[in-house]
């Protein structure tokens, strides 16, 4: 009957064993799930910025080129306006007028 006890005993230790390791596998797998179910919304939250980052850089460099067309229209008119050597003021007008026509007929 003695043995018959340690034997149950034994038992029922192994049993609780096998109850801990299957909630804890439980939990494991849960705890995966969770992690996969993360990095996915990471990897689209990336997917989006890199979206949006190259749309941006699309923009930055047509802002960057009209910025360029600008800064020499600037010039241009700065020339004219500074060479005005024989004191003709209609004529300077007149240059930079179509200075700045042709600008925006580029654009």
């Amino acid at each position: 009957m003695f043995l018959l006890g340690i034997i149950l005993g034994i038992f029922i230790g192994m049993l609780l064993v096998v109850c801990i390791s299957v909630n804890a596998i439980n939990e494991n797998q849960l705890l995966v799930a969770e992690t996969k179910q993360k990095l996915r919304r990471e990897e689209k939250e990336v997917e989006d910025l890199n979206k949006e980052n190259k749309e941006l850089y699309e923009e930055n460099k047509k802002l960057r080129f009209e910025n360029e067309e600008v800064t020499d229209i600037i010039n241009n008119i700065y020339s004219l306006a500074t060479s005005n050597t024989y004191n003709n003021n209609k004529a300077i007008l007149a240059k930079i007028k179509e200075v700045i026509t042709d600008g925006q007929i580029n654009k």
